[in-house]
């Protein structure tokens, strides 16, 4: 998809023609997916929301594919003109490398790669740009934080509690114990404890 937006130049208008139809064609193939699943269980489809997003993940992708074939060079006017004189940071998405730059541009803050656009008059671009806030800012940084309290708590969990079975620890002190190996200047406040709730007696 990113392929397609390439200057002629760069990508000819047969590639970028061939780009867009298998794009569709890979859209329509995983909508087919998500189409069975929904037959199969539609309950389960309809309630689970990581569907919504598989949809509107190959959704989106397949819609601007069209649009770009239907409509030459993705332009929505025919006549489309720029106030300022343009250069090589007019678009930036003309470019697979800077349309990263400009993304990562637009994740710390600065929206001037999407500025030369009018937000009025290109809905779309308003929409995506709020969806895209909604996804990165808001949901992915929520769920990274969420997965990182998890591990963090799974691990405190793990270096705080130790679980053992009671009868084979107990087995375990009495041998040491037999042997003479259990220690009692170490951790004695600690091995008293544990014979304790163990009850056993320390001859």
């Amino acid at each position: 998809m990113a392929a397609s937006t390439f200057s002629d130049v760069i990508v000819s208008e047969d590639i970028r023609k061939r780009f867009l139809i298998s794009s569709i064609v890979l859209g329509f193939t995983h909508l087919t997916f998500e189409i069975r699943q929904f037959i199969y269980d539609p309950i389960k489809w309809i309630i689970d929301p990581w569907n919504y997003l598989d949809l509107g993940a190959f959704l989106v992708p397949t819609i601007t594919s069209i649009y770009w074939l239907v409509l030459e060079n993705g332009t929505i006017a025919p006549n489309s003109s720029f106030v300022q004189k343009p250069d090589m940071n007019t678009n930036m998405f003309t470019d697979y490398g800077t349309s990263v730059l400009s993304m990562y541009l637009y994740l710390i803050g600065d929206p001037n790669a999407l500025s030369n656009w009018e937000y009025k008059n290109n809905s779309q671009l308003t929409i995506l740009m709020v969806l895209f806030s909604l996804l990165i800012a808001v949901y992915l940084m929520n769920l990274l934080i969420g997965l990182l309290s998890n591990a963090i708590e799974e691990d405190n969990n793990r270096v705080s509690y130790y679980h053992a079975d009671v009868d084979e620890t107990r087995r375990k002190i009495k041998e040491l114990i037999k042997d003479g190996e259990w220690n009692s200047d170490k951790f004695s406040e600690m091995k008293q404890k544990l014979l304790n709730k163990l009850r056993i007696q320390d001859k």
